[in-house]
């Protein structure tokens, strides 16, 4: 069965890994947003030196991630991107 959520989350997440691995500093201090620009078509942007501000759809990256015990790295939170697919897909 198609999961609109699920695919968003994961479309997310692979976006958010590439976000990350090209940041010129670690993760944890990036200050770049993740902003949804259109969510059923799995489309998004990075946001230079944004914050988090749900009514534009933008989302920072750390907002975004955990802190992965093993690799003791930034990666991106499954259940915070089931959330956020939530307010997109009903």
């Amino acid at each position: 069965m198609f999961d609109e959520k699920k695919e968003f989350a994961e479309a997310l997440a692979a976006f958010i890994n590439l976000s990350l691995a090209h940041q010129p500093q670690t993760a944890e201090y990036c200050a770049d947003a993740v902003e949804i620009v259109d969510a059923r078509n799995h489309v998004f942007r990075l946001v230079p030196n944004a914050g988090t501000d749900e009514e534009l759809n933008r989302f920072s990256l750390q907002g975004l991630c955990r802190l992965d015990e093993s690799s003791l790295e930034l990666k991106p939170d499954a259940g915070r991107l089931m959330a956020v697919a939530k307010d997109f897909f009903y």
